[in-house]
């Protein structure tokens, strides 16, 4: 596999639930680690369908609203700045919580070009290079990497 793309991913009630939740946030949710069980989370559910959970440790999540996201490979940073070495999550999840009159915005993942929609999720493998052209309009995502370890990041912070 390389990507998968699951549109109308939420229920119309969980949809709403997680849209509302949304709406009341001026900025970013910071990027946060977190050690639960992957089956209590509906993104890494889904995720564990087709990737391997077995050594599955925590997650970080975070959102976007409106941020523009430059050229990278999803990566334990901490590790790569220690080593050189690159340590990649398990896969890489994005949820398009809310698109509205967006201009722009494709995510390029490895050459291919996913457009936005609400409702969206998708999900890719560990080590893709992927980005976002640039956009005008209303693009908020919210974006889950589980790890089969701590990132260096967190190594110091307490779950």
């Amino acid at each position: 596999m390389s990507f998968r793309v699951i549109d109308n991913f939420l229920s119309k009630k969980n949809y709403k639930t997680i849209t509302k939740i949304f709406s009341k946030l001026k900025g970013n949710i910071p990027v946060r680690w977190a050690e639960t069980d992957y089956r209590n989370h509906i993104f890494l559910t889904e995720a564990a369908k087709t990737y391997d959970f077995t050594k599955y440790k925590g997650f970080e999540e975070w959102s976007q609203n409106n941020t523009q996201c430059n050229p990278h490979v999803d990566k334990d940073e901490g590790y790569y700045q220690k080593t050189g070495k690159s340590k990649y999550p398990i896969c890489s999840l994005i949820f398009y919580i809310e698109i509205k009159n967006l201009k722009g915005g494709e995510l390029i993942l490895a050459g291919d070009i996913i457009k936005p929609k609400s409702n969206r999720l998708v999900i890719f493998d560990p080590g893709l290079h992927h980005s976002v052209n640039e956009f005008k309009g209303i693009r908020k995502v919210f974006l889950v990497n589980p790890w089969t370890h701590k990132p260096e990041a967190f190594k110091n912070e307490v779950v």
